[in-house]
């Protein structure tokens, strides 16, 4: 046996969950590389926290006191064995598990929706009339969401909880569409779950209950060969796309607004990354969206650009010290802040806005709309609705907004 605890795998999801009196670990994979989901009593945390790869056994039982022999750490032997044979480690259970289920990912020509039955109904006789609701739980659109949008930023937070939202984003969406035109729709939104990866294009199409949302299997791949060329990264697995909510939500909403539409898309997700000695971070994504750009206008067909994010993610629910009552009136200037920088179609605001407060807000849509407006080039953006979902029995809130950019190369 090694002299070391395994490192606890980093995809994993650790949420809690309140059951008589008590608290209680959930651990899920959200890729489906271990077995699960599992509950675990809050005692375990300890021994979790101490699988980094470098604590040793010996470390662990020193810390169990000066009385503690090797049979002391027996239970916690075996609790690790059996977490490892699920799967929840970096060990070569792990890689078996990864190998297998990616190996059958591959050979999906459709991606299955993950949120039906959960975000929205999954029977379509329920579904439409649940939609049907969800876009009329809104005053009358602005005036200027009638004219076509050639970008818009949109939430993908839970339907349930921003309705009115999401009813002036299909608004926008309805007007944007050129009847009769083969249109390219490029999806860009966040990658919760898979990191390391800047950009992972989506090379299955996307099914829902409205049906099939075909992908341009085609354009996928020559995008990923000019981030080749540049010597960009680019992805070696779609894998990403399995369990993300983020561009399923878009899909959805677009099949229900424009159902006789002639399109294809190119769903891609952005993920954080490292910087590098040789590039930092903005830079990169900035060269990823000149990159993207070049490959949709050598495509010459009509373009709408749907980039997915939220805005600030606050409260003990997302590492923050107090709750999110606390924060929100910096919560609400720095979300003022934030759109005001994305209003104005430049992805280097929207980057120095953001950043200059180390995320300390955690805007999950800062990447996507970093990539988006860089490659879109869009004339300056207006906003068309604003909310907040106060998630009071976790002491966290999300805040979230549709913001659309007209149709039209900028100045």
């Amino acid at each position: 046996m090694s002299a070391t605890l395994p490192l606890f795998r980093a995809e994993i999801s650790v949420d809690v969950h309140h059951e008589n009196e008590e608290s209680f670990l959930i651990l899920s994979d959200p890729f489906g590389f271990a077995d699960g989901p599992i509950m675990l009593h809050p005692d375990m945390v300890e021994i979790l926290e101490l699988c980094d790869g470098k604590t040793t056994w010996d470390e662990l039982l020193a810390r169990a006191g000066k009385d503690a022999t090797p049979e002391t750490l027996l239970p916690a032997r075996a609790f690790i064995a059996q977490l490892d044979q699920m799967g929840f480690f970096e060990t070569d259970q792990a890689a078996l598990r990864r190998k297998t289920v990616l190996d059958e990912w591959a050979q999906l020509e459709v991606r299955q929706p993950v949120c039906a039955g959960q975000t929205y109904p999954a029977d379509e006789a329920e579904l439409r009339p649940f939609l049907d609701a969800l876009c009329m739980r809104t005053t009358e659109p602005p005036d200027q969401a009638e004219q076509p949008s050639s970008m818009i930023f949109m939430p993908h937070i839970d339907f349930r909880v921003a309705g009115e939202v999401y009813a002036h984003a299909v608004h926008a969406l309805k007007q944007s569409m050129q009847h009769g035109k083969r249109t390219l729709v490029v999806m860009i939104g966040t990658s919760h779950y898979w990191h390391g990866d800047p950009v992972i294009g989506l090379s299955k199409h996307m099914q829902t209950p409205l049906g099939t949302l075909p992908t341009d299997l085609v354009l996928v791949q020559r995008f990923r060969e000019a981030l080749d060329g540049r010597g960009l990264p680019s992805w070696t697995t779609d894998v990403a796309h399995k369990p993300e909510h983020s561009l399923e939500l878009h899909a959805l909403l677009f099949q229900y607004a424009c159902p006789d539409c002639d399109v294809e898309v190119l769903p891609l997700l952005i993920a954080g990354t490292q910087a590098t000695p040789e590039r930092d971070e903005f830079q990169l994504y900035a060269q990823i969206a000149d990159t993207l750009r070049t490959v949709v206008e050598q495509d010459g067909r009509p373009v709408v650009w749907l980039v997915s994010g939220d805005l600030s993610h606050t409260g003990t629910r997302f590492g923050h010290p107090v709750p999110a009552a606390d924060l929100r009136q910096q919560t609400f200037e720095h979300d003022e802040a934030v759109l005001q920088a994305l209003v104005t179609a430049s992805p280097e605001e929207v980057d120095k806005t953001i950043r200059a407060v180390n995320n300390r807000f955690n805007v999950c849509g800062h990447l996507p709309a970093v990539v988006g407006l860089g490659a879109a080039k869009c004339q300056p953006g207006n906003i068309l609705a604003y909310d907040e979902w106060d998630d009071a029995p976790t002491h966290s809130a999300v805040t979230f907004a549709v913001v659309r950019y007209p149709a039209g190369s900028a100045p």
